[in-house]
């Protein structure tokens, strides 16, 4: 039997007492967490492992807390949990026969491992009856279902669409502002082939909006009826909005990274080293130009065609386009980095350096640093990257990739709703489904 284990520090002591106990036992452990008596949520640690156990990860959970109760709550919100406090012998029995538990819950400050030892062995190996105690269990499972998602003739629905979107955190981060706001709205995920003919359903169907992830976002374009300023300067579309039938695609993208980057510092007038002329790169570099003055820029890339290629494309928009204005924009190697490192003011990585399984790795060493410089990485796994860790240690103010990834999301549901984004619980939401496989 597989068995997931969480606890606060209240409860840390018991878990390794009872994690050890199970391990003589040879049932195979997940421990998440928490790893110390330092102060800690239960919450944080209690939602990985009841997820593990609903998802069908881990058969059966233990849990420890102060009194055991609030972890119990926690783990009885998620979806297809059923979780118990343990006191006695009669729960631990009855428990499985009749509720069929498949997480149960101790006291860390008035349950000893004798006392829980003996209570697991009753609860592990007592299985559940059925029968009469499956309607109620049915009936728990109906009330699950209509408490979790309400929908009507009346909802209005908004999408992902990519290929592949299966692991994608929009539909909890949209779904999670629509249940805040009270909107009758879903956001669900659809994995596309067929690029047209799925742009032509969205119109059909009268989806209201939808968000484009890879491999549509460039040739999305001639599939729509209106394209923004902004998505076409880039060659890119992550949003789109039904209007009465009609199809229009803007880039978040590039607004949500200016604006995680300068709730954080000033952008004007600074000089900014960009690290990547890939896709995001692209994106954030137009945006730099778009919506700020940078004094300048500095593109860095192992590529020196696709730096060349990027240069001339923001030459075209800037220098001599529409928006003919005064830039200043260099291409550069790493080996010219120790001449210009002092001049700068904002670096920006906007490559996979540092993204888990790479987590050790980073574009820049401690020492080459800036001390005192604004660092953002737009890697958001792990949260605090290599490169963010350094720049801590060089006491700089830091930007983490998250808030790219929260404020393009941000800016879609204000376009389609036309309201305040809530963004603690956008942010919330977000973090939970990012970091909640890995976080521990």
């Amino acid at each position: 039997m597989k068995i997931a284990l969480a606890s606060d520090h209240a409860g840390f002591k018991l878990k390794e007492q009872i994690k050890a106990y199970l391990k003589q036992k040879e049932f195979e452990i997940k421990d998440f967490g928490t790893y110390s008596e330092e102060s800690m949520d239960y919450p944080d640690t209690v939602k990985l492992a009841a997820r593990a156990v609903a998802n069908g990860e881990y058969e059966r959970g233990i849990l420890v807390c102060g009194s055991g109760v609030g972890a119990m709550l926690v783990a009885n919100k998620i979806k297809g949990i059923r979780a118990t406090l343990c006191p006695d012998e009669y729960t631990a029995d009855y428990s499985r026969k009749h509720n069929d538990t498949n997480m149960v819950s101790f006291s860390g400050r008035k349950q000893s491992i004798n006392e829980v030892s003996h209570l697991l062995d009753i609860w592990l190996s007592t299985e559940y009856e059925g029968g009469r105690h499956q309607n109620r269990l049915d009936k728990i499972s109906r009330i699950e279902e209509e408490e979790s998602l309400q929908i009507d003739a009346l909802t209005k629905v908004y999408c992902i669409i990519g290929n592949p979107v299966k692991h994608s955190f929009s539909p909890a981060m949209h779904n999670a502002a629509f249940k805040k706001e009270g909107i009758n709205a879903v956001y669900v995920a659809f994995e596309v082939t067929e690029l047209e003919m799925a742009v032509r359903g969205i119109k059909a169907l009268g989806i209201c909006g939808a968000s484009v992830t890879i491999p549509h976002k460039i040739n999305i374009i001639p599939c729509l009826d209106e394209v923004s300023e902004i998505a076409r300067m880039i060659g890119s579309v992550n949003t789109l909005v039904n209007k009465e039938g009609k199809i229009f695609g803007t880039n978040t993208d590039a607004e949500g990274f200016y604006k995680a980057l300068s709730l954080k510092t000033e952008v004007n007038n600074k000089n900014i080293a960009l690290f990547g002329a890939g896709g995001a790169g692209r994106a954030i570099l137009f945006a730099l130009f778009y919506y700020a003055k940078p004094a300048k820029v500095f593109l860095l890339d192992t590529d020196k065609e696709k730096q060349k290629s990027l240069k001339e494309n923001i030459d075209r928009e800037f220098l001599s386009g529409k928006h003919k204005t005064e830039i200043k924009l260099e291409t550069i190697e790493k080996d010219a980095w120790s001449k210009i490192k002092d001049k700068v003011d904002i670096i920006i990585n906007a490559t996979p350096i540092g993204m888990e399984p790479d987590y050790n790795f980073s574009i820049l060493t401690l020492e080459e640093i800036p001390h005192g410089c604004t660092v953002m990485d737009i890697v958001y796994h792990p949260h605090k990257t290599r490169l963010l860790q350094y720049a801590e240690e060089r006491k700089c103010r830091i930007v983490y990739g998250i808030d790219m990834l929260l404020y393009q999301g941000v800016l879609q549901f204000e376009l389609w709703t036309g309201r305040k984004a809530p963004i603690e619980v956008m942010r919330r939401a977000l973090e939970e489904k990012v970091y909640s496989s890995h976080a521990l």
